[in-house]
């Protein structure tokens, strides 16, 4: 009897990680002046640590909550802002020294 008993548990540590993962997905990048083109930039905001990581193919960077949806990194002179809407639409920009911009425009699930 005791193993069924600890088999929800085990479930729902299993599922805690996979909760706490947003993964995105941006089909259009702006790049200053230069206009909007094509892209294929996923990026994911991994919240099952004690402090959340935004993991890209640069790097990962730890970053702070500033409210519901929007998340703020910061590293070595750069600073990435994502904002995710409840329809799972999504937005980040980087910014980085010269000063440059690129903004990513996409959908997020999970959480």
């Amino acid at each position: 009897m005791g193993v069924p008993s600890l088999l929800p548990a085990m479930l729902c540590l299993m599922a805690s990680p996979a909760l706490a993962q947003l993964a995105c997905t941006f089909e259009t990048e702006c790049y200053e002046e230069d206009g909007c083109a094509d892209a294929g930039f996923t990026l994911s905001l991994d919240e099952s640590g004690e402090t959340p990581i935004l993991v890209t193919d640069f790097g990962d960077l730890a970053v702070e909550e500033l409210g519901e949806g929007v998340w703020l990194a910061q590293s070595d002179g750069l600073a990435a802002l994502l904002s995710v809407g409840e329809d799972g639409a999504a937005r980040a920009s980087f910014h980085l020294p010269g000063p440059q911009v690129v903004a990513y425009l996409g959908m997020c699930d999970g959480r």
